[in-house]
């Protein structure tokens, strides 16, 4: 009888794990971490989001790359973070430096770089510090849906 029972026991665990491993297997897509965040009804990755450390009160540049791996044109119109008052895109300007851009068009097929381009992110007055080995999270808005996304903390 006691080795019925334990044999019982072993099977009901046996099946738990077994759930809990195609749980994981299915939803393993949706799990974010700062090197790739997809956002698959989009078909959207956003990927090698960094964040330079920085003092409350200082901004900070948020570098991450956005390839659209849809077959429709995509409008980037906002970057958002609780850690920070506000986000801004700029694009460099041949004459006048680095000016605020409302939108930036990114084709079918093709991939936005914040991170050596001519386009940057500039997340402006931190609300706290940002120490090196941490993460935080940010929201990438496109025209018609966002994106949820984690950045890591360092020095470039």
């Amino acid at each position: 009888m006691i080795e019925t029972m334990k044999g019982a026991i072993v099977d009901i665990w046996k099946g738990v794990w077994v759930a809990v491993g195609t749980t994981i297997l299915l939803f393993q897509p949706y799990i974010a971490s700062a090197d790739i965040t997809t956002e698959q009804l989009n078909n959207v990755l956003v990927e090698n989001a960094v964040i330079e450390p920085g003092k409350s009160g200082d901004n900070a540049r948020l570098r991450f790359r956005v390839a659209n791996l849809g077959a429709n044109n995509l409008y980037l119109v906002k970057i958002s973070t609780e850690i920070a008052r506000s986000a801004q895109i700029k694009m460099n300007m041949p004459e006048s430096g680095y000016e605020s851009v409302s939108y930036v068009p990114i084709k079918f097929g093709e991939t936005f770089d914040a991170e050596t381009s001519h386009l940057v992110v500039e997340v402006q007055e931190l609300r706290k510090d940002l120490v090196s080995g941490t993460e935080i999270s940010f929201s990438v808005e496109f025209t018609d849906f966002t994106v949820a996304a984690f950045a890591d903390v360092h020095s470039r």
